[in-house]
């Protein structure tokens, strides 16, 4: 290795790597730092029991595809430790994990936020025949297959992967919640399935005081707008599938059972408040997913918001860009396959292959 390297890549997941696969094809040096490894967050902050959203087809990164014997099956964490692990060797770079349901006490669980993770860990915990309340935020409501395909199908299919930023405004997309989804095939657990199965649906939680929790009015007007989402999009399939001769064996497909449109659903008004130990919840899971923590960069180019003020990767501060925003660009960037796609913008800027300035409109829209 030189005595200096002038590109310094922080991270070794799956951005960082492909980040770091494109400069390698390009003969650019460079190094890749991670506290833990390839894979780091994959193997050691996941919990067992979670599968990607993606289909395994969906799970892309430059030069590196799956490669195993399940194309519609639904990776686990440590399946995607492991493909990333042999992705960044094959490029010649270089567990306790969590047991959330052995921590908590026995008892009912109040489930805070119903995006991907809070209905998957209420899924669960219903199963393990335990009394569930989920409190009810922003969501996005899918099922997992529609007219005999992957509901990623249908997205990739329709063109919604790869909407840019520039199609909506930059800070609510930055902030849509993921899809109320789980990673096996023809599964529901939406909130409409949940409470079918005995969960009770309450509003956004406001505060909670002593032992009891308080909740908004909200949750009507909540399911009732992402059912709307939902209703335009299997729309759109049902229209793609009318007007494309390529499907017409989809359009044979009956649309029974599983794979029939959901029922619609507005929930009830839940309760303003609710005594949890009158109730039986011994727990309080906060599934209100993560937020980026860039205290230790001394760069000013963090937005009010917590995230990095960037256009497809290149940020105000020369040399400096970043990877694995959510909606960096386009829709896709969170999800695995998206990686790809920010790590060419990136890698474009770095070897003057592409546009390199952060357009002055978008510095200020990427702080709304």
């Amino acid at each position: 290795m030189p005595s200096t390297v002038d590109t310094v890549i922080v991270g070794a997941g799956q951005s960082g790597l492909a980040v770091s696969a494109l400069l390698s094809a390009r003969g650019r040096d460079h190094v890749v730092l991670d506290r833990g490894g390839a894979a780091h967050r994959w193997r050691e902050e996941r919990w067992d029991s979670l599968r990607l959203l993606t289909p395994n087809w969906l799970t892309r990164l430059p030069g590196w595809s799956y490669d195993g014997p399940d194309l519609d099956g639904y990776m686990t964490a440590r399946d995607v430790a492991a493909w990333l692990q042999r992705y960044a060797a094959s490029s010649r770079r270089r567990s306790s994990r969590r047991k959330w349901k052995r921590s908590l006490p026995a008892g009912g669980v109040l489930v805070v936020v119903a995006s991907a993770t809070g209905v998957q860990l209420a899924d669960e915990m219903l199963q393990d025949g335990r009394r569930v309340v989920i409190a009810v935020g922003s969501h996005s409501r899918l099922p997992r297959t529609y007219r005999g395909m992957d509901i990623f199908w249908w997205l990739d299919r329709l063109g919604a992967l790869f909407r840019t930023i520039g199609d909506r405004a930059p800070g609510r997309s930055r902030r849509e919640p993921s899809l109320q989804l789980i990673g096996v095939a023809r599964s529901a657990v939406d909130l409409l399935a949940l409470r079918r199965r005995g969960a009770r649906l309450v509003g956004r939680m406001r505060r909670i005081d002593g032992d009891v929790a308080y909740f908004d009015d909200h949750l009507p007007e909540r399911t009732a707008a992402a059912d709307a989402v939902m209703t335009r999009i299997l729309d759109a399939a049902d229209a793609h599938v009318a007007a494309d001769p390529l499907l017409l064996d989809l359009r044979e497909l009956t649309v029974q059972s599983d794979q029939s449109r959901p029922d619609g659903f507005i929930a009830e008004p839940g309760p303003a408040q609710l005594s949890l130990g009158r109730h039986g919840i011994t727990s309080v899971l906060f599934a209100t997913g993560l937020r980026p923590d860039y205290d230790w960069l001394r760069v000013p180019v963090v937005d009010a918001h917590g995230y990095i003020e960037q256009w497809r990767g290149t940020t105000r501060a020369p040399g400096l860009h970043v990877v694995g925003q959510p909606f960096q660009h386009r829709r896709d960037s969170t999800y695995i396959d998206g990686a790809r796609w920010n790590a060419q913008d990136v890698v474009a800027s770095l070897t003057r292959q592409g546009a390199t300035a952060m357009p002055r409109r978008q510095r200020s829209a990427s702080c709304s």
